[in-house]
């Protein structure tokens, strides 16, 4: 496994930032309000395919594929307005619709304390064809959606940090928009379609793991710096020596702002 790593010390403070100030993200101020439990289970039978659009303000946001049913959800929140809400649609040709939302008309959350952090904690079935769209303005983000059936992914963020597992999926779309922050993604393992990938960042650092068996593009702008050892650079392109010669590809865009792009190779 080729591994490499680029320390961004602007992001770092960046972050510092985002964490400790109150005034930047809190708005209130508040620090003290009573937990609240907000639970949902969706079953629908025959189910072809889902899709599921999550709308968060800010917080700690866990999405996995260890349930068993369509849609599980535990979000503890601290305010009215952090409640969530629940709304579906069902076609005829058997597509779920599915929005996980926050209820909040304004931009308050206080991510200084610990203590209130809202915390989403999603989980949908391994084995249904999905499609992801998910915004967070800010917040600690974990997504493990490895070995399932995902088709496309999109996931956009203010001031985060994301983990986002893909590997061993069918997922052949995704894009990801960040703004501060850095994201890891995970498009590793067996491939048997194609991906084409977009990723737009700000201030902060990609790093990007493929696997060493399948021919890999990584397209970048910007004036971030990329580091890909094992890859052919062509221009503005990165290539590895089976890009053009396997059955399958993973074409990735890179547009970054100012920040490193690091690319993994296993």
């Amino acid at each position: 496994m080729q591994y490499f790593t680029i320390s961004l010390v602007l992001v770092f403070m960046s972050w510092l930032i985002f964490t400790n100030e109150n005034d930047l993200f809190t708005g209130s101020g508040k620090s003290d309000f009573e937990v609240q439990v907000y639970e949902r289970l969706v079953n629908h039978d025959n189910i072809q395919e889902a899709h599921l659009e999550m709308n968060i303000t800010a917080g700690k946001i866990s999405l996995n594929a260890e349930s068993t049913s369509l849609l599980e959800a535990n979000v503890r929140y601290f305010d009215e307005e952090g409640k969530p809400e629940y709304s579906e649609q069902i076609s005829s040709n058997n597509i779920v619709r599915m929005n996980l939302s926050e209820n909040r008309q304004n931009s308050s959350v206080n991510l200084t304390n610990r203590r209130n952090t809202p915390e989403w904690n999603v989980m949908v079935r391994p084995d249904v064809i999905s499609n992801f769209d998910i915004a967070v303005g800010a917040g600690d983000i974990d997504i493990d959606l490895s070995a399932t059936q995902v088709s496309t992914f999109n996931l956009s963020t203010g001031a985060a940090q994301a983990n986002v597992n893909l590997s061993n999926s069918l997922v052949s779309e995704l894009e990801i928009k960040t703004g501060i922050g850095a994201v890891t993604l995970d498009v590793s393992g067996n491939r048997i379609n194609d991906l084409t990938a977009k990723v737009q960042g700000g201030l902060g650092a990609l790093t990007l793991i493929v696997p060493e068996d399948v021919g890999v593009r990584v397209s970048a702008t910007g004036l971030g710096h990329v580091s890909a050892r094992g890859f052919n650079r062509e221009r503005g392109s990165y290539k590895n020596d089976l890009w053009g010669k396997s059955d399958y590809s993973i074409d990735v865009s890179v547009s970054a702002g100012i920040g490193s792009v690091t690319v993994l190779s296993k």
